[in-house]
């Protein structure tokens, strides 16, 4: 690993089936303030981006995260995969659904590494995937106020509407290539991410192996996945996606903290805005897989989404 503006690391034990570069992939990490267009070309300079005719290019994006605070975005294609760490000052204050504006003040000395990560996120031709990707989506809009457009949530094509359950990202990958027999490290997923920006190479395999597996299911699952409503974030009002997020993640989860996560109950939490209603329903079960959102959107004509 350098010592410069990047980080280089290079992991030769995936599977093949996995990493097409014979078990390779290579992993750069940045923090998001020295962020430049150079590191999106090398990701882009990929060489064994080849794909079937009948799936456009697609990256697997992922984010790891502490108390519900972005602290790493993860995007990989077949054998290479950025790290952009997102450290504290970094992070945009919040913005709560009761405030009379939604101004957003942009912390000094992100501004550039932020248009560039803008640039990708919002490109609606550039297609991401990942498990439950919408998530990832607004807590990115949350802490950095970049919105997310051509987005394909992997766990909403997989899932079987007559099973209570959604399959998760490991399990999805599993049942598109079975003799990977891959396990989530929980320990790893659990440990402190928030940390100044330093992360061990266990931390760095384990993101990097998510957003690659991600990549994976579009890739191989694009029949599927590329029938789902895609995530279009630039579309709808600031304050629509403000509501959405203060409901589903910065309220729902403060919350939840404080209550046994073992207690299969429901929440229900409703905002009024600007003629606007959104109101989510959720059912609570043990892991943040498991949860089943309903949201309903009511425009001030009336018309419910």
């Amino acid at each position: 690993m350098g010592r410069g503006r990047v980080q280089n690391i290079c992991f030769n034990d995936f599977n093949a089936t996995l990493a097409p570069d014979q078990g390779r992939l290579s992993v750069r990490i940045v923090t998001w303030n020295k962020l430049k267009e150079s590191d999106f070309k090398w990701l882009s300079a990929d060489r064994f981006r080849t794909i079937a005719n009948t799936a456009p290019l697609i990256y697997g994006v992922d984010t790891e995260f502490d108390n519900q605070k972005v602290a790493l975005i993860q995007i990989s294609g077949p054998s290479r995969c950025l790290l952009i760490k997102i450290l504290k000052w970094h992070r945009i204050p919040e913005v709560t659904i009761k405030s009379e504006t939604f101004s957003r003040t942009i912390p000094s000395g992100v501004e550039r590494g932020r248009d560039i990560l803008k640039n990708f996120m919002e490109d609606p031709h550039i297609f991401k995937c990942g498990a439950e990707l919408w998530q990832d989506a607004l807590l990115i809009y949350k802490d950095l106020d970049v919105k997310m457009n051509g987005g394909y949530d992997a766990t909403v094509a997989f899932n079987n509407g007559s099973d209570p359950f959604k399959k998760g990202l490991f399990e999805i990958i599993n049942s598109l290539i079975p003799e990977l027999n891959l396990n989530k490290n929980k320990q790893i997923q659990t440990s402190k991410w928030d940390n100044n920006g330093n992360l061990t190479k266990e931390q760095i395999r384990y993101a990097a192996l998510d957003a690659l597996i991600s990549y994976q299911v579009g890739k191989l699952g694009w029949t599927k996945v590329g029938k789902v409503p895609s995530i279009q974030m630039t579309k709808c009002p600031n304050y629509v996606l403000n509501a959405c997020q203060y409901v589903s993640v910065t309220k729902h989860r403060v919350d939840d903290l404080s209550r046994n996560p073992f207690v299969h109950d429901f929440d229900s939490y409703e905002v009024k805005k600007q003629g606007t209603s959104i109101e989510l329903k959720q059912s609570r079960f043990i892991t943040r897989l498991r949860y089943r959102y309903h949201v309903t959107i009511t425009m001030e004509n009336g018309t419910e989404v």
